[in-house]
C-alpha cells in the first residue's frame, strides 16, 4: 500500500497528491498561506523555502 492509498480524508489525500506533484518539501507544504496560490497562472508562490529563498512552481492540472 502506498503512502497516498493510506489516507483516508479525500481532502487531505488531493491536498498531499498536489503537493507531491508540484515537488513542495513538506516544510513548504505546511507553510503554504492561501495567498500563495496564483490559481489564474496557476502557480505557487513558495516563500522561504530551502536555502531561505523564494521560488514557483507550477500547479499541474488534475489530467497530468
Amino acid at each position: 500500500m502506498s503512502f497516498l492509498e493510506a489516507v483516508t480524508s479525500l481532502k487531505a489525500r488531493a491536498a498531499l497528491t498536489k503537493a507531491y506533484a508540484a515537488g513542495l518539501r513538506a516544510w513548504e507544504a505546511v507553510s503554504l498561506k492561501v495567498t500563495d496560490i496564483d490559481s489564474d497562472r496557476m502557480v505557487l508562490q513558495i516563500r522561504h523555502g530551502k536555502g531561505a529563498k523564494d521560488r514557483t512552481v507550477i500547479l499541474r492540472g488534475s489530467g497530468s
